[in-house]
């Protein structure tokens, strides 16, 4: 009887490769993708937004000020590569900003030229600026009222 090797997946299989960088059984296409750094909470952001596209991604971002710029943005995701993308080229565009500029800095536009996307695809960069600019939005908010950090819970 020949010897089964059980253990032995091909290098190509996306589902391995899920096991590998996200640590669960689920299909990538259906797993969240989080930065590799963050462990996101909303009771520690100094800003947060939560939106789902027309499309069914659904985005997070978390961001912390530090003195009135943008210290950190954090974010996950449940979508497309494009979308998943774009986050990831809005939270750099955003970081090491203060608030009026990182909102002018992580643009649609300024997205989609630094991912070279096609008109296709602007809904994705879009989109993810909609909730950027949400969460940048809460970030004026709970500077003005700190109190709303304290009873913040997660949507």
């Amino acid at each position: 009887m020949a010897e089964r090797n059980f253990n032995r997946i091909e290098k190509e299989d996306p589902i391995k490769k899920s096991i590998e960088t996200t640590g669960n059984m689920t299909p990538p296409e259906k797993s969240p993708k989080t930065p590799a750094n963050s462990s996101p909470t909303v009771r520690t952001a100094d800003g947060y937004a939560k939106k789902t596209s027309d499309c069914g991604d659904v985005v997070e971002f978390f961001i912390a000020l530090k003195q009135g710029v943008v210290h950190n943005v954090e974010f996950t995701i449940n979508g497309c590569s494009h979308t998943l993308a774009c986050a990831q080229a809005a939270a750099l565009l955003a970081r090491g900003r203060n608030i009026s500029d990182a909102r002018k800095n992580a643009r649609p536009e300024s997205i989609m030229e630094a991912l070279e996307l096609t008109p296709e695809q602007e809904h994705c960069a879009a989109f993810v600026y909609d909730v950027l600019l949400a969460s940048l939005i809460d970030c004026l908010k709970t500077e003005n009222e700190s109190w709303r950090k304290l009873y913040r819970t997660q949507k």
